[in-house]
């Protein structure tokens, strides 16, 4: 199982400095040193990368939904206003997405007659 990003990180960071503190001790490490150090090196670069995204996203993601609430409240207004003006039960209202209003349907009675819909004077 891989090791967490973090855990690898300082890991690479422990054994750097180590190899620094020792590098006499170990004889021609120079090129195997600066291999981890350049990955190391860019590994920091991408993870502060990813973390200045991942707050860029909530950022954007925050704003998104705050522009989303505002632009719900709007169409609402609009589509009462659209109403106001055409008139609950025109068939103009489909044009904007929305249904006339037709009543609603009841049942006169059990006995089989057909559902009619009771629409207000």
């Amino acid at each position: 199982m891989p090791k967490a990003r973090k855990d690898l990180l300082q890991e690479w960071e422990e054994l750097l400095t180590a190899v620094r503190e020792t590098e006499r001790d170990l004889g021609p490490v120079a090129p195997y040193y600066e291999a981890l150090a350049g990955e190391h090196t860019q590994a920091l670069v991408f993870k502060s990368l990813r973390d200045s995204l991942e707050a860029s996203t909530a950022n954007a993601s925050r704003r998104l939904d705050q522009t989303l609430d505002r632009g719900q409240r709007a169409a609402v207004k609009l589509r009462a206003f659209i109403r106001s003006v055409l008139g609950l039960q025109s068939e103009g209202l489909r044009r904007y997405g929305m249904k006339p209003y037709r009543g609603r349907l009841r049942e006169l009675s059990n006995r089989g007659r057909r559902r009619t819909r009771s629409v207000r004077a």
